[in-house]
């Protein structure tokens, strides 16, 4: 298991490499190193993808990150996706015209947001979704979809929720 030293050195290059306002992690870390490696061992299901298509994950995540509005996990995640090679005009499209998306990251898109406002997902969306992608792709974004706001509840629950928030989107 990594030590406390090993995750603030993980955290603090993973700020470096992303501008990205780690102090809610590093408070979790100095307040119970414990507590952390549950949190640690939680991380994977929020960005597992073996058959989900880099630009269908990034689509949920920008809804994800829109219905809990976190603008600098938003920022990070379009960060993220350009370094995967999402293209930029895709990013853009989901983010200020969702409706000249195509259209199934347009159902992905709503999908997230559905999700993360507690109501159940369109199930013509849904399956469209799983037709297009397949089932293990579906049972991926699913996953995702549930695990990645993890990250700005965190900060809330720490009361750190000024790191929520984010100037103009940068990416």
């Amino acid at each position: 298991m990594p030590t406390p030293e090993d995750r603030r050195e993980e955290i603090r290059q993973f700020q470096e490499h992303y501008g990205y306002d780690t102090s809610y992690l590093e408070d979790l870390l100095d307040r119970s190193p414990a507590a952390f490696e549950v949190f640690a061992a939680a991380r994977p299901m929020t960005v597992f993808r073996d058959r989900l298509p880099v630009e269908a994950y990034s689509a949920a995540a920008i809804g994800v990150m829109r219905e809990t509005d976190c603008g600098a996990c938003l920022q990070l995640n379009l960060k993220i996706a350009i370094e995967a090679g999402v293209d930029r005009q895709l990013l853009d499209r989901l983010l200020v015209a969702p409706d000249e998306a195509p259209p199934i990251l347009q159902d992905v898109l709503g999908y997230a947001r559905a999700v993360h406002r507690g109501e159940t997902p369109d199930a013509e969306a849904a399956a469209r979704i799983e037709a297009e992608y397949g089932p293990e792709a579906f049972a991926e974004l699913a996953l995702s979809t549930a695990g990645m706001s993890i990250y700005p509840n965190l900060k809330r629950a720490l009361l750190k929720e000024a790191a929520c928030q984010a100037g103009p989107i940068d990416y």
